[in-house]
């Protein structure tokens, strides 16, 4: 099985192809491992796609248009295709392809549990393609419980003090999972936030489904969960008109300057992506005979790979 990059990354077997996160749907199949923006495609010529029914829902959302012709287990001419469970965010997978030999294509992946997801659960497997986000050694997360009793310790601070709080995450999965940290407080959503929470707990995740954000309408002390918003006019002026403190979720977090980049009062590492000892295990486990990194620090982590004796080729 012949791997290229292509249109996102191909896999060709038997003149066949399979094109994976693809900016155009083509191809014998194209597979769409989750619809963060960054892995969505823009053309679509009705070749079939293969997606879970969580990530069809947030794709007609987002594009705001219906997605047909898809599966999710696939045949072609002697090759076989499941789907399963990549850990990133609700409804996000790995392909697993399987001709005379076993490819894994991760997605974007994490192992960790965090709160309603469960990780990935890695196998054997003769190709891995890994998705290496954060594949340096400084990028080691603490768990999701470690991260949620820290940012409710600083919000009840907040919220005691008077002052009210914005809590910035991106609009699809790190604002689920805020969102599910706080489930039990009063919370403002932004419109975006407020739509993909209603498909999650169309898939029976237990976020709130109402409140939806509006100026005119604000009761202080408040709690807002946002998508990252720096330098927004609106947080500006939200800002001067009442107290306001606000906090950044990101992987990126554990970088000490990152609440500063990020015109944050505080910061919480949380991310949706493995961190390095989290890809080190999912190499482990799956043990290839080759690796293809890609995304993220993938020659760093290519290079930690070969000096363990993997044959691996960032791409």
């Amino acid at each position: 099985m012949q791997v290229i990059e292509g249109n996102g990354i191909e896999l060709h077997e038997g003149g066949q192809r399979i094109c994976l996160d693809p900016k155009h749907i083509e191809g014998d199949l194209s597979f769409i491992s989750h619809s963060h923006f960054d892995h969505l495609f823009t053309k679509d010529d009705g070749t079939p796609k293969a997606c879970s029914p969580e990530t069809k829902a947030m794709v007609e959302y987002r594009l705001g248009k219906e997605m047909n012709n898809t599966c999710q287990d696939h045949e072609l001419e002697h090759i076989s295709i499941k789907l399963k469970d990549s850990g990133h965010v609700l409804g996000s997978n790995a392909m697993v392809v399987e001709s005379d030999e076993k490819l894994i294509y991760t997605g974007d992946v994490a192992l960790r549990k965090r709160a309603f997801l469960e990780g990935f659960k890695p196998e054997k497997c003769d190709t891995l393609i890994l998705e290496t986000t954060f594949g340096k050694p400084e990028y080691v997360f603490p768990s999701f419980r470690e991260t949620e009793k820290q940012a409710k310790e600083w919000v009840n601070e907040c919220l005691s003090k008077g002052e009210s709080v914005v809590l910035m995450g991106y609009s699809l999965g790190k604002a689920q999972l805020i969102s599910y940290m706080f489930r039990e407080y009063k919370q403002l959503l932004q419109k975006e936030i407020l739509g993909i929470n209603k498909i999650y707990a169309d898939f029976g995740v237990k976020v709130p489904t109402k409140s939806l954000f509006s100026e005119k309408k604000l009761k202080e002390p408040f709690m807002l969960i946002s998508p990252p918003a720096r330098s927004a006019a609106w947080l500006k002026k939200l800002k001067e008109k009442h107290k306001v403190k606000t906090a950044v979720f990101s992987g990126w977090a554990t970088g000490r300057g990152y609440k500063y980049m990020m015109g944050a009062d505080e910061a919480f590492v949380l991310s949706d992506h493995a961190d390095f000892l989290e890809l080190k295990e999912i190499v482990q486990k799956c043990d290839p005979k080759r690796v293809y990194t890609y995304h993220g620090f993938a020659e760093e982590f290519a290079g930690y790979l070969r000096k363990q004796g993997f044959d691996a080729k960032a791409l």
